[in-house]
């Protein structure tokens, strides 16, 4: 629906609101949602960087932590520097 005021301003302009089209509800496009799993990983800086089929996905980390591999699910392997 509308927000009363979205349809006073439309009345007051002589204007038909715009139309509303509904791509399902909430738990519709949760199910049908996709999750990103990155297919590699790497650092660039202190940004750990992981691929996805759509772009990449950054997480800041701590300067002390270095990427090391990625486990057997793919997730990446970070070891604290001793300094």
């Amino acid at each position: 629906m509308y927000d009363e005021r979205v349809r006073q301003e439309c009345e007051k302009l002589g204007i038909e609101p715009p139309k509303v089209s509904s791509h399902g509800t909430e738990d519709d496009i949760q199910r049908s949602l996709k999750r990103l799993i990155p297919n590699s990983w790497h650092l660039e800086g202190n940004q750990l960087v992981g691929k996805t089929e759509v772009g990449e996905l950054r997480q800041s980390i701590s300067t002390e932590y270095i990427l090391t591999g990625t486990d057997e699910k793919g997730m990446p392997i970070l070891r604290k520097i001793k300094c």
